[in-house]
């Protein structure tokens, strides 16, 4: 998993073509929930090339007009580019922004996966989960971070999944429940069955 903070990025042939996410989300006033999702993302096998691009950075002078202009930028190329973009709404802000790169990135581009979830705490609740049902329909609002991650995880999943293998016995998935007889599964590069819908390990 390679990590790009905001205002940096990296050239090289190992992240040319991995697949990337962009980290949207409350900073200003916000706790630092980027860390706790990119811990969280370490643990998945099929975010093991994943690049993420977070635009959170430790020594972001709000007060610079540079600095700002930097930042700005960084994220509108990022978010451009980006293979899956994510949305989080933390407590401690109302998200303007986050609210704007959603319409603007995430609701109006239908094409690109996108992963949304709200903290119990945040207070616009409602306004996000009511313009997503509108635009994405298809799409759930998720209630915790652990439920955001598991919304990226199925995201890159589908991007990034490997050759079908055929199994011949009962398989079901403890995450989200799919259960086959048999059929095609999926593997990752150590030959563990996937999950065909949320590409969790599956076991007999």
């Amino acid at each position: 998993m390679n990590i790009i903070t905001a205002p940096h990025d990296i050239y090289d042939l190992e992240t040319a073509h991995a697949p990337s996410l962009f980290l949207a989300g409350g900073i200003t006033n916000c706790p630092d929930w980027q860390s706790a999702m990119i811990d969280e993302l370490r643990g998945q096998s099929v975010c093991a090339d994943l690049t993420i691009y977070n635009p959170r950075r430790t020594d972001f002078d709000i007060t610079n007009p540079r600095a700002s202009e930097e930042q700005i930028c960084w994220e509108f190329a990022k978010l451009r580019d980006a293979d899956v973009v994510s949305f989080w709404f933390a407590p401690g802000s109302v998200n303007p922004i986050v609210f704007y790169e959603l319409g603007m990135w995430g609701n109006s581009r239908p094409e690109r996966p996108m992963c949304v979830g709200c903290d119990h705490e945040f207070t616009r609740i409602p306004d996000v989960v009511m313009q997503t049902r509108l635009a994405r329909p298809e799409l759930s609002v998720q209630s915790s971070l652990s439920g955001l991650v598991d919304q990226v995880v199925a995201a890159v999943f589908r991007l990034v999944r490997p050759l079908p293998r055929i199994t011949d016995r009962p398989v079901r998935c403890s995450h989200c429940d799919w259960r086959g007889n048999t059929g095609v599964t999926d593997t990752d590069d150590d030959g563990r069955l996937l999950c065909p819908d949320c590409g969790y390990e599956v076991s007999p």
